[in-house]
């Protein structure tokens, strides 16, 4: 027994050789010291708690002799044993929080779970990448609201909207941390995102589509002629576009099946006799209706016929991606939103369909063969 001071510690002895010592504290019971002397001689002095009665008696360590002073070390010690008089057992959630994974543990756990279901793993990966090197090395029941809230306001001091999006995948990762047990709380509710600028809402007029598909007349590049037309006939995406193969499309029955599109599920486009008619002279060269380089792989993209194009249309503002916006816009104005939003397959198509069972597929060819295919005909023949 012993009143621990510092000035007891450093005047500690101990006999030669191995040996080991535990020194109670005279005024918080349950505090002690232990003092030891290893096979190399060195001496280490460790602060620790020991609580409960016979067999249940534990000990738990709190710290190091100079890394904690004794006055954090007592404080600590008080706390812990004033948690026992309530009828906790810290020992035990220690012991339990030690097998809460690290946030770098659990995001590859999470990530091979959750890029099955999604069309952007690498994003979802990119971002949970910078988590992991704010924090990957604290349990994921240790990172807080204000731990997450200073990593993102790093990553919004120079890319805001990149932050947002930080944000979002974050939350996604811990909400299904609470689902699995492993924390209580969402460190990300409550934080506020950074505003962002409106969407872009740039569409064609009816002149500036004769312009464009005059300068289509003139490219020299016949797969980036049908690229465009795809976009302009279908609604289409430009990626969807340019991984598009021969194998999807059925000519006789004017459908085009997408076996992986953005919504993750297969889809199917109906396109017109008139699209159907020239994909049919259409040059096919490999698997892939847009050739590229290497005929068995897809087209990269389209930059450099694209700014050729839309350069000789006098249209420098206009991306592949308006042109998907300019079908919805013609089509809304002629035929109405749910028309439009079947044919360009958003999300909530399923949603709006059961409010509109009368609707058949048939309109929506009828749609692009009404409003789009004129306006395309007209200068192409």
């Amino acid at each position: 027994m012993a009143k621990i001071t510092k000035r007891f510690i450093d005047t500690v002895v101990l006999p030669p050789g191995p040996a080991i010592r535990h020194f109670y504290d005279t005024d918080l019971p349950g505090f002690v010291l232990t003092v030891r002397r290893g096979r190399d001689g060195k001496i280490s002095r460790r602060f620790n708690v020991r609580y409960g009665l016979g067999r249940g008696r534990k000990w738990m360590s709190i710290g190091h002799y100079g890394v904690l002073t004794v006055e954090e070390a007592r404080a600590k010690a008080k706390g812990i044993l004033a948690e026992v008089s309530m009828g906790g057992d810290p020992g035990l959630a220690k012991k339990l929080a030690a097998q809460v994974p690290l946030f770098s543990e659990w995001i590859e756990e999470y990530l091979e779970n959750a890029t099955r279901r999604t069309k952007a793993p690498r994003l979802i990966r990119f971002h949970l990448s910078r988590a992991a090197e704010k924090f990957g090395q604290k349990r994921i029941s240790e990172v807080t609201t204000p731990i997450v809230m200073k990593a993102f306001r790093e990553i919004g001091a120079e890319a805001p909207v990149s932050a947002n999006r930080w944000l979002t995948t974050l939350s996604a990762c811990f909400a299904k941390a609470i689902k699995t047990k492993l924390v209580k709380e969402n460190p990300c509710e409550g934080i506020e995102p950074y505003r962002e600028s409106p969407g872009r809402r740039r569409v064609l007029s009816k002149d500036e589509l004769i312009r464009l598909m005059d300068a289509l007349e003139k490219e020299p590049d016949v797969f980036v002629r049908a690229a465009v037309r795809l976009c302009l006939e279908t609604g289409a995406r430009i990626g969807e576009v340019l991984h598009a193969r021969w194998a999807d499309f059925e000519m006789d029955g004017l459908l085009w099946q997408l076996p992986d599109p953005k919504a993750g599920t297969p889809q199917d486009i109906e396109i017109t006799a008139y699209t159907a008619a020239w994909l049919k002279e259409l040059p096919r060269y490999g698997p892939f209706v847009i050739q590229g380089k290497n005929p068995l792989k897809p087209r990269a993209d389209l930059k450099g016929g694209w700014e050729r194009v839309r350069t000789s249309a006098g249209l420098p503002d206009v991306s592949l991606h308006d042109l998907r916006r300019t079908v919805s816009d013609l089509i809304i104005r002629e035929r109405g939103l749910f028309v439009a939003s079947q044919v360009l397959r958003h999300s909530d198509v399923n949603v709006t369909s059961s409010h509109y069972s009368g609707r058949t597929p048939g309109e929506r060819r009828d749609a692009l063969e009404s409003v789009v295919v004129p306006l395309v005909r007209r200068k192409t023949g």
